[in-house]
């Protein structure tokens, strides 16, 4: 069975063309109606930027620790595989925001953490933060895009090194994975603890598809949270794309569109498991 450890060579050899993550925005809030999906490549290529500023800018290696304070999105997929790419160890819940640096969409909780902090904003256009950048942050939708695309760990995990420390227990860098070959979709955001888990749940979905065939398709209801505004610096239209910012050629990002157009206009989960060609799962993976 394959293992954290080998999530990336995993997702390197399949066919990168074809959709990784699908994130519809059904939250009612600024960004409600976009719809992004990412390739693999395109995904790799946000990995390896982010990786990039965590081992650069952060000097991040094994034994580190990064804190997921987002909900569950794309954002938080290539986030999750750049701290792994790292050999870092990723952390979700409320352990989150004592990690070496603090990933999040609130900009309290960035202002507040006590190491080092990443803004970012969910809007797949943003080109910046629509409101003040505390001090000392990085604004992700700003000054990710200017990493490189291609991304070497310095160091790798040793043996028993802890990959991911969540909210119920630890896994290991080769504790084995459940791959998954489906086109799955997952709803989130209705009841559930933005920051937990619906968080754990889509990264479970997304790891057990990335290191099989499969992929996610990942549906965002209720509330919208202080990441969701749009009111950036040419941000667009409330349509996507899958390249939000200049990530150099990670334009092949597959199909996205507006609110208002094809697959974007798609409303209620029935339709969009149709469309997608997707199987509804519920709960943990």
């Amino acid at each position: 069975m394959p293992t954290l450890r080998e999530l990336l060579p995993a997702l390197q050899s399949r066919d990168v063309s074809q959709p990784a993550i699908t994130c519809y925005d059904r939250t009612g809030g600024a960004t409600h109606g976009e719809r992004i999906e990412l390739s693999g490549r395109v995904l790799l290529t946000w990995a390896s930027k982010a990786g990039n500023a965590l081992q650069d800018e952060w000097s991040l290696e094994p034994g580190s620790t990064v804190g997921l304070a987002l909900p569950a999105h794309w954002r938080a997929g290539y986030w999750a595989l750049a701290t792994w790419w790292a050999g870092a160890t990723l952390v979700t819940g409320a352990g989150a925001l004592e990690a070496d640096l603090l990933v999040t969409d609130d900009p309290t909780l960035a202002a507040e953490a006590p190491g080092e902090a990443a803004l970012v904003t969910l809007a797949g256009l943003a080109r910046s933060h629509p409101g003040p950048v505390p001090a000392g942050v990085m604004d992700e939708a700003r000054e990710l895009a200017t990493y490189g695309d291609r991304f070497d760990a310095l160091d790798s995990p040793g043996p028993g090194a802890v990959a991911w420390r969540r909210s119920d227990g630890t896994r290991l860098y080769d504790d084995p994975l459940r791959a998954d070959d489906r086109r799955t979709c997952l709803v989130v955001g209705e009841e559930a603890d933005r920051h937990t888990a619906d968080l754990e749940d889509a990264l479970d979905r997304m790891v057990r598809g990335w290191s099989g065939d499969g992929s996610l398709v990942l549906v965002r209801t209720g509330t919208p949270g202080p990441g969701d505004s749009r009111d950036s610096d040419d941000s667009g239209d409330s349509g996507d794309s899958g390249d939000s910012g200049d990530s150099g050629d990670s334009g092949d990002s597959g199909d996205s569109g507006g609110a208002g157009d094809g697959l974007a206009a798609i409303d209620g989960i029935d339709g969009i498991v149709e469309a997608e060609r997707a199987e509804l799962v519920r709960g943990p993976a």
